[in-house]
């Protein structure tokens, strides 16, 4: 990759230092389904998926722009949904229950990584990346 390729992929990790400049948004309006905070994710999961898929099968070489702004939004989504499972979680938790919650909600959240890294990987291997990226084996 060249520099203005790396430049772009260090660019995208600014959201998350910034997530709180539009958390009040997200909290102040509601999608039109699903109340405030489950359709909030229902729309970020929506984007999430689809930046996966554009990263899975888009050409690099014949149009990197393509493949760069897919990580971007992704790296927009991911954060401003980390702002609503989170303020859900706020909602509906008891405070009495909110350290042991997060803990959960910590430990899910690292182990589902680990394994969804580790099939991604176990999946590239045998059918490739982009396969991988966007068509499970059934």
């Amino acid at each position: 990759m060249n520099i203005k390729t790396i430049g772009i992929f260090g660019l995208a990790a600014l959201p998350y230092n910034f997530k709180f400049l539009w958390a009040p948004l997200l909290d102040r309006y509601r999608p039109p389904f699903l109340g405030r905070r489950r359709g909030w994710i229902l729309i970020y999961q929506a984007c999430l998926a689809l930046c996966i898929g554009v990263m899975g099968c888009a050409p690099r070489r014949r149009r990197p722009m393509c493949w760069e702004a897919s990580p971007c939004c992704w790296r927009f989504s991911r954060p401003s949904q980390d702002i609503v499972i989170d303020a859900y979680r706020v909602d509906t938790i008891p405070a009495s229950e909110r350290g042991l919650a997060a803990a959960a909600a910590a430990f899910g959240y690292r182990t589902a990584a680990t394994l969804a890294g580790a099939v991604l990987v176990l999946l590239a291997a045998s059918l490739g990346w982009r396969e991988a990226f966007y068509s499970w084996p059934v």
